[in-house]
Formats: structure tokens, sequence, C-alpha cells
């Protein structure tokens, strides 16, 4: 693997739901360095599932701050889905929040009001409990996992098994984040059978 001079590292475990529901993680940026996405295990049961690393394809910043619970995003550029066009309903976005996490958001069906610039969230991703979004905070649009601009980083798992990726150690990362402080949305479309995302590693460094 290139040697880097890492500044910080992300780590999680298991995430799964029901299949027909995609499975997603979001590996939060870092506003000190690009995310490296170095380890991916998952679990596929009796179906190959397809895994895709989506990475941010419109960097902006919030210009309004945004309570708990709010749906309304304004930022300070027209954002773009992973095909090159205007965000629309049911495209992720990640979202960076007051205390430095991150959040993902789906678009409602009122998705993107260019005329504003706002994002319209789902009733089920506003802003959480507790958290807020400043003004200055980062914004990054994902589209869908079907976007054009994803297709090179998608992996197919392998039915009834469990799969490491890279599958040698320390072969190198997955994939890296095109800007600082910039997350990565891994996502599995989850289909037929029920699989497991068991382990996710990130690195964050300045080049």
């Amino acid at each position: 693997m290139l040697a880097l001079k890492v500044i910080s590292a992300f780590g999680r475990g298991k995430a799964s739901v029901a299949f027909g529901t995609p499975i997603r993680v979001l590996v939060p940026g870092d506003p000190h360095g690009f995310t490296y996405l170095t380890f991916l295990r998952y679990t596929a049961a009796g179906t190959a599932h397809t895994l895709t690393m989506m990475r941010g394809q419109t960097h902006a910043k919030a210009v309004a701050a945004a309570d708990a619970a709010a749906t309304d995003i304004y930022v300070d550029t027209a954002m773009k889905d992973g095909a090159g066009n205007a965000l629309a309903a049911a495209d992720l976005v990640g979202i960076e929040l007051d205390d430095g996490s991150w959040h993902l958001g789906i678009l409602d069906t009122s998705g993107w009001d260019a005329a504003t610039k706002k994002i319209i969230l789902t009733s089920g991703t506003v802003i959480p409990a507790g958290r807020s979004v400043a003004i200055g905070g980062a914004v990054v649009s994902f589209g869908i996992p079907g976007d054009a601009n994803h297709a090179n980083f998608t992996l197919t798992g392998t039915a009834s098994a469990t799969t490491s990726y890279p599958a040698v150690a320390n072969a190198g990362p997955v994939c890296k984040s095109p800007y600082r402080n910039s997350p990565i949305l891994i996502s599995s479309d989850n289909a037929t059978a029920t699989g497991t995302i068991e382990a996710v590693a990130a690195v964050y460094a300045k080049r």
C-alpha cells in the first residue's frame, strides 16, 4: 500500500437490514485530509450483492444554519448527482453536523430547489435530535448508486460467502475521496437475500 502520513482513522462494525432495503454506511470526511477507504468486509447470503463506493460529486457549504428536525438545507452552489444532472428525489447527500459528525440524507419528492439552492430531505432523514448544521458546514452530493460516475467503484460480493476488499492485507485502498473533508458512502443493493457489511476501515491523509 502507498505510504501515507495518516492523520486520523475511522472504523466501524456490522450494518445490516432486511433484504430489499439498501445497506448504507457513510464513512465521514475529515477537514484535514482526504478519505481513503482501506478495508471492507461483506457477507452475501444466497445472492451476490452489488456494492458501490460512492464518492462525492458536488462539494458545497451550508449558507444558513439548520436545527434538529430540519428538512431544508440551503447551500452555496448548484448540486449535481453522479450523472451530472441536478439533484432529484431519492438522491443521497452527506451533511456535516455541528459536532463534526456526518449525517446521511435522502432527498424527498420535492428534491432540489434550483432557484434557492435548497436541498429538501425526507421526513425520515431530517437533521438528528441534538444536532444542527452550522453556516459553512460541508454538504456533499452522491446521487444514487446507479449513476454513471460510480461505475468504476462497484464490487460484486460472492453469493453465500464473506469477502474482504482488498483480498490481500495492505494491497491498497479500495477508493479515495476527490477532496479533503469528503465522505465516502458504501451502498449494498441487498437484493433477494439479506447481506451484512461486516467491517469498514478508513484513514485520512493530507494528500
